[in-house]
């Protein structure tokens, strides 16, 4: 994974705190919860009912409590290196992330 140190955060039940890219260059954060299967499960503050054009890369969840991700994005697709292409992390030398790790 590119963003390897996140991945290892997210296994170890941490949380990792990352900027995507959405509409136009436009800067958004997502808090990523868990990687599993492909995916990496995240808590989107802003909520979104769909999502057009991103269907089998970027999926919705159902609404759950408010520690549960509500968006799912394939690890491929969050990798991409472009920062026009929406729900991803863009090139590597603007990538943003905060991972937070539990003490045990």
């Amino acid at each position: 994974m590119l963003f390897g140190k996140g991945n290892s955060s997210l296994e170890e039940e941490g949380v990792a705190l990352c900027k995507i890219f959405l509409y136009g260059r436009q800067e958004h954060y997502l808090l990523m919860l868990k990687v599993e299967e492909g995916w990496v499960f995240c808590f989107d503050p802003y909520y979104r009912k769909t999502i057009r054009g991103l269907s089998k890369s970027v999926y919705v969840l159902k609404r759950g409590d408010i520690r549960s991700p509500n968006l799912k994005i394939r690890i491929e697709w969050l990798e991409k290196e472009n920062d026009s292409v929406r729900f991803c992390l863009g090139p590597i030398k603007a990538r943003e992330s905060l991972l937070i790790c539990r003490d045990r």
